[in-house]
């Protein structure tokens, strides 16, 4: 009778102190996945914004030079050596473009291993696409071929140059770029409406940026142990992921599809949802199933899934709203990745309690002794008596 009590108080306190241990450490684990995932995807917005920056800034100075009347955009000569300048003073920026009223088209562009290409296409060409390799001063130099490639018309459903003039301010486009023919990489590329003294609308200026550092960025961000980071258009397409895979994949001779290939017609856009990477794949099924579509995301979310008994924590939120982009960051983080440290807290807090119910039952134990004993002394003597 007395033993008992001292037990069940001591087995009340442990147990209250065991679980409040346990829920302080779950809530622990979401609150700190919750700040890593939004301060990874905050270096993902800033990262994005710093890639994008120089190709919007050097459209905008054309355009302002050519208004003013410092850039002649009819001078095709000092355009090249003008734009072969530019992607020399700015190494991350791919190529600079320029498309008038006239038809003509001019585009520069630095290959991976510095050289830099002229592509033309005027009256004089006959309305084909020449390409010359461009020498040390920037002029056309080596003869490379021609191509009957429309600029003005491309693609030929969406064109850039008519959606460009119709919006009369900038906007971006992704490119499939074919520099490395089996390897395409995705092209960012802003397109900026130009006009003359008069402001009457004279044609589009283009600079493109390679969003292949914006691969190499994710591969690099530290997430956790296992966590990865995906970026995604509203349409479900992949644009970089940090898990190494490539956003595009190649078609079989018997796939006829059509509507996301590359301009090679051997590579199609990878949905996020078809991702050769297990938690890619898991992450964009689990959004679309929640939402419907990527286009109903409309700010911030922090959810949790589970695959295969194993939880997993996702931030989504949009970005490049300030370029016009409405991308979307996902990160995807294991609960497993943050339980190590928690389990073990766990563990030592259950021997702590089984340690002081032990205790407990010995302090009880012996104090019931301690006041029984006088008591069974004195039913001896009464007996006796």
């Amino acid at each position: 009778m007395l033993v008992v009590p001292f037990v069940l108080q001591a087995l009340a306190v442990v147990g209250l102190a065991g679980y409040l241990s346990f829920c302080n450490g779950q809530q622990v684990v979401v609150s700190l996945a919750s700040q890593l995932a939004a301060e990874v995807g905050s270096r993902i917005e800033q990262n994005l914004a710093n890639d994008l920056r120089t190709p919007a800034e050097i459209t905008r100075s054309n355009a302002a030079a050519i208004r003013l009347g410092i850039l002649d955009w009819r001078n095709q000569p000092s355009l090249e050596r003008y734009f072969g300048q530019q992607l020399r003073i700015f190494d991350n920026v791919s190529s600079v473009a320029i498309a008038d009223e006239r038809q003509n088209f001019l585009a520069v562009k630095q290959r991976s291993n510095g050289s830099i290409v002229i592509r033309a296409q005027d009256r004089a060409t006959h309305d084909n696409l020449n390409q010359y390799l461009a020498d040390d001063d920037g002029a056309r130099g080596k003869f490379l071929g021609k191509s009957g490639f429309n600029a003005h018309n491309d693609p030929a459903d969406n064109s850039w140059y008519l959606a460009t003039k119709v919006a009369q301010q900038p906007i971006w486009r992704l490119v499939v770029s074919h520099a490395e023919e089996k390897n395409p990489t995705l092209t960012a590329v802003n397109f900026q409406p130009f006009f003359d003294r008069a402001n009457t609308f004279q044609g589009v200026l283009a600079s493109s940026v390679s969003l292949a550092q914006l691969h190499s960025f994710l591969k690099s961000l530290k997430i956790g142990k296992t966590g990865q980071a995906f970026i995604v258009e509203r349409n479900g397409l992949l644009i970089a992921n940090s898990n190494g895979g490539s956003p595009f994949r190649h078609l079989g001779s018997t796939d006829s599809t059509r509507s996301d290939l590359s301009s090679n017609g051997t590579q199609r856009r990878l949905p996020a949802n078809s991702s050769r990477d297990f938690v890619t794949q898991q992450a964009a099924a689990f959004l679309i199933e929640r939402f419907g579509s990527f286009d109903r995301i409309h700010e911030r979310q922090q959810l949790s899934f589970e695959v295969d008994r194993q939880r997993y924590f996702i931030n989504v939120e949009p970005i490049g709203l300030d370029q016009n982009l409405d991308w979307l960051a996902v990160v995807v983080m294991p609960e497993a990745d943050f339980l190590d440290a928690i389990q073990g807290n766990n563990r030592f807090t259950l021997l702590l309690c089984a340690g002081a119910l032990t205790v407990a039952i010995a302090v009880g134990w012996l104090t019931s002794s301690w006041i029984a004993r006088p008591i069974l002394q004195l039913s001896r003597v009464s007996r006796a008596l």
